[in-house]
């Protein structure tokens, strides 16, 4: 993924309002309404959901916002905050960002708690038939590590 100097969502959000602002000027099918015509309808939702969530923030507090996360922090590897980076956000950071970023929402649900600690009894109170034993604890983990 490429990173830009005000983050990579501000830029995001600055070519989908120039890719907006060209629709809404060109009549005909230019370059950009053709590429609009070539995607998915499920890629034209996400677009617009995404657009939702951000297309009211200001690019630099979208900078803001991207340049916080840890994948931005690590691929520019302690660079001043002028200085250019070459180096890549790598997408399995992006997708640890996005794991944290779920289970802060999931976290953040009225009933995530009291779901919890539904589960945790139920779990706690379940008979199974796979119980360990005394004595198999050592087995257990060797086949876990195999």
């Amino acid at each position: 993924m490429k990173k830009f100097k005000h983050g990579d969502m501000g830029q995001f959000v600055r070519l989908l309002i120039d890719f907006i602002v060209n629709l809404k000027q060109t009549s005909y099918l230019s370059p950009t309404r053709i590429f609009l015509l070539e995607i998915s309808d499920e890629k034209k939702k996400i677009l617009s959901e995404i657009w939702e969530y951000f297309g009211g923030y200001h690019a630099y507090r979208l900078s803001d916002m991207t340049h916080g996360e840890f994948p931005w922090k690590k691929a520019r590897k302690g660079l001043p905050p002028q200085a250019s980076s070459t180096e890549p956000i790598l997408q399995e950071d992006m997708k640890a960002l996005g794991y944290q970023k779920l289970d802060l929402i999931e976290r953040e649900h009225p009933i995530y708690e009291s779901l919890m600690a539904k589960t945790l009894e139920d779990a706690i109170n379940t008979k199974s038939s796979n119980r360990i034993n005394k004595g198999e604890v050592g087995d257990w983990l060797n086949s876990l590590l195999d």
